[in-house]
Formats: C-alpha cells, structure tokens, sequence
C-alpha cells in the first residue's frame, strides 16, 4: 500500500482496482521515469563539464568532448521500445479484463 498511494500517488480506489500485475507496471514505469529524469540530470552536467572545459586553452586546439570527461554505465546502451506485437497483447489483455470488470459490476444477481 505504502507504494500504491506514496510513490505512485495512486487514490484508495485506483490502487484497489489494480491487478498485481498492473500495479507492478506501474511500479516499473515509475521508477523508470525517475531513472530518466536522473540520467537527463547527469547529461546536463557531464555537457556544461565539457562546456567549461573546452574553454581552457589546449595545444591541439580540439575541444573536450562530454564522453571524454565521465563515462556513464548507459553510454553506449541501445534502448528498445516494445514490439508492436508485445503492445497489442498488453491491449487485448486489458480490454478482456476491463469486458469482465464491467460484466461484473453491472450484473443485476
């Protein structure tokens, strides 16, 4: 519950609507939004680093590229977005849960 309503600002009922499944979504997407905005951050640094740098003078007149200052565990990592096969399983799995949701909840037993 902890990281239903503090990390994921989720309300009592979104968080008690969820699947295990949807929740630990979620939680992935959080996190990875998070790792994003830390990794922009230090992109930023290593950048203004290589700016400062470059105005030092040097005898082979090249300025410093960012790279050659910090090296980061993502450099040179290729990031893959899902399949299209991969997102329309994820669709058909949500439209069939929602169908029995909304099957359940408007039965008149």
């Amino acid at each position: 519950m902890e990281l239903g309503f503090g990390e994921l600002c989720l309300t009592p009922f979104s968080f008690y609507a969820m699947t295990l499944d949807e929740l630990f979504c979620a939680l992935r997407g959080r996190r990875e939004a998070v790792n994003r905005e830390n990794r922009e951050a230090w992109e930023r640094t290593r950048w203004h680093a290589a700016v400062v740098a470059s105005t030092v003078p040097r005898k082979n007149k090249k300025g410093v590229k960012p790279t050659d200052l910090m090296r980061f565990p993502w450099d040179g990592q290729d990031t893959t977005a899902p399949t299209k096969e991969e997102l329309r399983a994820s669709l058909e799995r949500i439209k069939k849960r929602d169908r029995k949701r909304r099957a359940w909840k408007f039965s008149k037993n």
